[in-house]
C-alpha cells in the first residue's frame, strides 16, 4: 500500500531560487511579497506630498498589483534572519507552555 503522508514528508525541500530576504506590503487588498527595490519604490510614492492615484507594482512571483495608496497599511522587512529568531522565540514559547501545562495537571 502507498502512503501519500510518507511520499510527501520524504520528499526534499525544492529550493524556490529566489530572494531569502524580502519585504511585504499589506493593506486592506490583503498582502503580498516584493524585493527590497520594489518595496523602495512602493514606500517612495507613499512619502510623496501628491501621492499617485494608484500605485503599481510587481510582487515576487510575477504578478502585477495595482493598490491605492490609501489601502496600504504597511510594508514590512522580512529577513532570512529575522525568521530564524522567529522561529526559536516560537520554539521558547511552547516549551515553556508546555512547562506550565505539567504543573497546572499536578
Amino acid at each position: 500500500m502507498n502512503n501519500r503522508i510518507i511520499e510527501f514528508l520524504e520528499k526534499p525541500e525544492e529550493d524556490w531560487g529566489g530572494p531569502t530576504d524580502f519585504f511585504y506590503v499589506s493593506g486592506e487588498f490583503g498582502w503580498c511579497y516584493v524585493s527590497s527595490e520594489t518595496a523602495r519604490i512602493v514606500e517612495a510614492q507613499l512619502e510623496r506630498w501628491w501621492q499617485p492615484r494608484w500605485i503599481r507594482f510587481r510582487d515576487l512571483f510575477g504578478s502585477e498589483l495595482r493598490v491605492r495608496p490609501g489601502d496600504i497599511t504597511q510594508v514590512q522587512e522580512c529577513t532570512a534572519e529575522q525568521r530564524k529568531k522567529y522561529r526559536a522565540f516560537e520554539r521558547a514559547r511552547e516549551k515553556e507552555k508546555k512547562a506550565e501545562r505539567r504543573w497546572e495537571d499536578e
